[in-house]
């Protein structure tokens, strides 16, 4: 009877990303120039899809990894144990993975923290240095920090202002006051009332003219909101 083939699968890349943001893939060599006074270099990949298959006696971990600047991929097999095949398919969202990448290349593929090694000098007119500035300043960053951050992901996010949590904090509560009116409005004693009791009820309720003026208060936190967004 022919064996079925069992295959589990991440990518090493986002699995990397969401355990280990601040470090990377890379390949690590020993230098054989006598003249370069550190003992390994390394450099920098991308690991991809990694899978695992076989069975019944052997059992294999395959990665898919471009070199830093490629535009193709190398597939790369290892053997591995049986535990490892099984420990690989339990740990989905582990660093097991990761170190079992490690671990079956021989020590070829690490992880290793990124450092900003490189400088980079560069003259800008002095508007765009208030505005990168402005920038800055609203994401509660440095305009290096901010400017690096920009060049590796592309957008940065503000920070929240004190007074922007201070008006969401108000809009939650509210929001919390208004869900229960909802509630009471769809499923409660309102209801059972008769068709003339509600009009009545909408008209002159008291409760009902204290969320009408909370209502008024979420629009104007909101507005609020917004405003600051735009300052």
């Amino acid at each position: 009877m022919e064996e079925k083939e069992t295959r589990y699968k991440c990518n090493g890349k986002a699995l990397l990303n969401a355990l280990e943001p601040d470090r990377g893939f890379y390949y690590k060599r020993i230098n054989r120039d006598r003249s370069v006074s550190k003992k390994y270099s390394f450099e920098a990949i991308q690991v991809f899809d990694m899978t695992v298959s076989g069975g019944p006696d052997k059992f294999y971990l395959h990665a898919n990894i471009a070199k830093s600047g490629a535009t193709c991929m190398l597939r790369h097999s290892y053997e591995i144990s049986e535990e490892d095949y099984k420990k690989f398919q339990l740990n989905k969202r582990g660093k097991y993975r990761l170190d079992l990448l490690t671990k079956a290349s021989g020590g070829l593929i690490v992880r290793r923290k990124e450092t900003a090694s490189k400088r980079i000098d560069m003259r800008v007119r002095s508007s765009t240095y208030e505005q990168l500035s402005a920038s800055a300043k609203k994401c509660n960053m440095s305009v290096t920090e901010y400017c690096r951050k920009v060049c590796e992901d592309g957008k940065v996010v503000a920070a929240f202002t004190d007074s922007e949590i201070e008006l969401m904090t108000n809009i939650r509560q509210l929001s919390s006051h208004l869900s229960h009116y909802a509630a009471f409005l769809k499923n409660g004693i309102f209801q059972e009332m008769s068709k003339r009791d509600r009009l009545e009820y909408l008209a002159t309720g008291e409760s009902l003219q204290d969320y009408r003026c909370e209502i008024k208060q979420v629009v104007t936190f909101l507005h609020k909101f917004v405003k600051l967004q735009k300052t």
